[in-house]
């Protein structure tokens, strides 16, 4: 009679016990299953606003692109047509801060130098009285392959390597052998079979 009591005792207590550590596993599961949606839905909502900043800065860049000449400039107007330029690439970057991708980066950068190596191109052709031309193929360049990288950051894929050199790069090519030639950029994408 005993062993039936103590069964008879045990047995609820163990169930009880037992959905009592289910309620609390229940409970734990749960709110790490909340915490998991949370961040993954933060984490979507960051991603979005990243894809927006890259489709705002593409459209900035279309729209400086558009006051680009096309074709080859007189180095006397180069200042005049292209100095704003830069600055208002620079202000469409800070209005799309959250986007943070280094390749975007590195190209945005690459093509801002570009523009404003084109617009001092005035400057370092001193001297010369006859009316000098630089070819603005370069600032094109650029501009294709920044935008390759918003593309393919849309696409949520990682970008087929860049071509046009960093600006590290720009400003050793640009004052190679201690001069400052805007056209040398324009060699340097030929000897390197940049289309």
């Amino acid at each position: 009679m005993e062993a039936e009591t103590a069964s008879l005792i045990v047995s609820p207590l163990a169930a009880f016990a037992g959905v009592g550590f289910g309620a609390w596993l229940n409970h734990r599961l749960s709110r790490s299953a909340v915490k998991e949606e949370r961040e993954w839905v933060s984490t979507q909502q960051v991603q979005a606003r990243k894809e927006a900043a890259a489709a705002q800065l593409d459209a900035a860049v279309l729209k400086v692109l558009d006051e680009v000449p096309q074709g080859s400039l007189d180095t006397r107007n180069a200042a005049d047509e292209l100095q704003p330029l830069p600055t208002r690439l620079l202000g469409a970057w800070a209005q799309n801060a959250v986007l943070d991708d280094p390749e975007i980066e590195r190209r945005f950068f690459a093509l801002n130098m570009t523009i404003g190596m084109a617009s001092r191109s005035r400057n370092w052709r001193r001297g010369s009285a006859e009316p000098q031309t630089i070819n603005l193929w370069p600032i094109n360049v650029a501009v294709r392959e920044l935008r390759e990288a918003l593309i393919y950051f849309l696409k949520r894929q990682a970008p087929p390597a860049a071509k046009y050199p960093t600006s590290k790069e720009l400003i050793r090519i640009v004052h190679k052998d201690g001069g400052n030639s805007f056209e040398a950029i324009n060699d340097w994408l030929v000897d390197h079979e940049v289309a």
